[in-house]
């Protein structure tokens, strides 16, 4: 027996509440006759059962469950399970699968308590039909809202926060999105560079990079055929928000969650969930059931067959917000009086880098690509400084900063390392060439082609001073750095634990090299890249903050920890 349209939806949304406290006695109950009256009912429930078992084990999350002995259980009764509730499908479902691998098992269980579920059905009387509308399916499922598509040319958003951003619109090319933003009309939008943020009515947030392609449909519906985009649904009311995709349909729990649409040879979709949850509802027909997600699960759906695929979930990526939000890492940071601190914010005025102890002093942002987005996801939720090595060449300087004068320095960072590039740069207040007039106070970076942590300065002779790391700084993860010079050894630190140290008498570095480059070395001048060794970060770079005083090991643990805590919440 065959499953009608409206016993599809309803078996559907049964399934998406499988594993949250809204599955119940009344609900299990209707999903037991759902099942016992339709043998594609009964295959559709099991297809559900083995995809996320699938996904799980991809994703590592099975790791900690202890699976029983397969010479203790017989082989044949899985099997047997598995062709009596499939029923005239009569096949295994776990073809290809090892008997005693974890998806089995699972897959195994679902059926064992399907046909529990079965059983007791049978044997008792059936009330559950006298009430079906009592069944808070619909209240408790946060699925899309199915408002239709509004009419071409009505308001439907707001497009209020963007950064350098260009932009093809229903209303016209904007070459710079006015400040003030404009009303999101329903139609198709092009963001050619840039970031902009559109804001709904519900409370619904969106963050959109560029290259992009995207449609506004409805209050509470979006398209994305090309780019990435964060989402953000703090209220009741944005609940139920959805975004389209070539593959599939995200329908949001409540949550924080990014999609990006890769077009040519890696076309395919991406969902990440921050936190809360999302339910995907790929578009092939033959998969009938949504994937329910949450907090710190990742997929990839192929455009060509749109097959699920259990991924990392990638904190870095996306931007999520234009401004960060209140950190008690910032709080830190400035109770111990540093004398300059960046943020890394986004600056809606400029491509530009804001100083948190005098705003007035400003680290200009550099790029040979003019369309380059130099804003990644940061550790507190906000953002950090994007830089991708020699591609871009991006990079940025302060004209002039604070410098030391009492022989004591202390530089902190996040950093994020994707690549090490040669003599790649953090911060430096350094010139090139061995020429001891063109040294600076301090250079932080990676050593040479090598690429442990490293920092050094110029000592008295005009000597320079080495603290090294010993092994290469790992890759794709965010570490918190720090070099200390307390006026008699120069310190290294790497996630709360000194990695490496030096004596040192004196810092002397020229007068006349007064500018902070981050993310590049500059030449003798401090106005131009220097031309042998530039120096570029590959990765990302937060909350840089310089001390003319020495920060003690207490100081750096706890910076450390606090970002940590900050990170564990941001991704999960």
């Amino acid at each position: 027996m065959t499953l009608d349209d409206s016993n599809r939806r309803e078996l559907e949304r049964i399934l998406s509440l499988l594993a949250t406290d809204d599955f119940d006695e009344a609900v299990r109950g209707r999903l037991s006759e759902l099942i016992s009256q339709s043998s594609e009912a009964q295959q559709i429930y099991l297809d559900h059962c083995q995809i996320h078992a699938m996904l799980r084990e991809s994703a590592g999350l099975l790791g900690t469950i202890t699976y029983p002995d397969v010479a203790s259980v017989a082989p044949a009764l899985i099997v047997h399970e598995l062709t009596t509730v499939v029923g005239d499908a009569r096949r295994p479902l776990l073809i290809g699968i090892p008997i005693n691998h974890p998806i089995t098992w699972l897959a195994a269980l679902a059926t064992v308590m399907l046909i529990g579920w079965l059983s007791l059905e049978s044997i008792r009387p059936h009330r559950l039909n006298q009430n079906v509308a009592e069944v808070p399916i619909a209240s408790s499922e946060p699925a899309a809202k199915n408002r239709p598509a509004a009419p071409p040319g009505q308001v439907v958003a707001s497009i209020v926060e963007s950064v350098g951003a260009s932009l093809e619109s229903p209303a016209g090319f904007f070459s710079v999105v006015p400040k003030d933003g404009f009303p999101g009309t329903t139609g198709s939008y092009r963001l050619i560079r840039g970031v902009i943020g559109i804001h709904y009515a519900s409370g619904a947030r969106l963050l959109v990079s560029a290259p992009a392609e995207f449609e506004l449909i409805s209050v509470d519906r979006i398209r994305l055929s090309l780019g990435r985009l964060s989402a953000h649904m703090p209220t009741e009311e944005s609940k139920g928000f959805a975004v389209e995709t070539p593959s599939a349909t995200a329908i949001d729990y409540g949550t924080e969650f990014a999609v990006e649409v890769a077009a040519g040879l890696e076309s395919s979709d991406e969902f990440h969930v921050f936190t809360g949850e999302v339910s995907v509802q790929p578009r092939e027909p033959n998969q009938e059931w949504p994937i329910s997600m949450t907090s710190g699960q990742a997929i990839r759906l192929d455009h060509e067959t749109n097959t699920p695929a259990g991924i990392g979930l990638d904190p870095i990526r996306f931007i999520r917000r234009f401004q960060s939000p209140p950190s008690p890492y910032a709080a830190a940071v400035m109770r111990l009086k540093p004398a300059a601190y960046f943020k890394m914010e986004i600056d809606e005025e400029e491509l530009q880098l804001r100083d948190s102890v005098d705003p007035q002093r400003t680290a200009r942002i550099f790029s040979r690509e003019r369309e380059y987005i130099p804003w990644s996801a940061g550790i507190d939720g906000g953002s950090s400084l994007r830089l991708n090595g020699n591609i871009s060449r991006a990079y940025a300087v302060a004209g002039e900063y604070p410098q030391t004068s009492d022989d004591q320095l202390t530089v902190a960072a996040w950093v994020y390392a994707n690549s090490r590039p040669l003599w790649a740069s953090i911060a430096k207040n350094w010139g090139e060439g061995a020429d001891p007039n063109q040294r600076g106070q301090f250079h932080f970076g990676l050593k040479g082609t090598t690429g442990q942590l490293e920092a050094h300065l110029n000592d008295i002779d005009d000597i320079e001073k080495f603290a090294i790391e010993t092994e290469p700084l790992p890759l794709n993860q965010w570490h918190h750095v720090a070099m200390v010079a307390d006026g008699s050894r120069l310190r290294l630190y790497r996630n709360g634990k000194e990695v490496g140290s030096v004596a040192y008498t004196k810092i002397v570095g020229s007068p006349n090299l007064r500018t902070l480059s981050i993310g590049s070395k500059l030449d003798g001048s401090g106005s131009w890249i220097e031309p042998c060794n530039r120096g570029f970060w590959d990765g990302s770079i937060d909350e840089l903050a310089i001390f003319n005083h020495a920060l003690d090991r207490r100081d750096i643990a706890e910076l450390h920890k606090i970002g940590r805590d900050l990170l564990s919440h941001v991704s999960p």
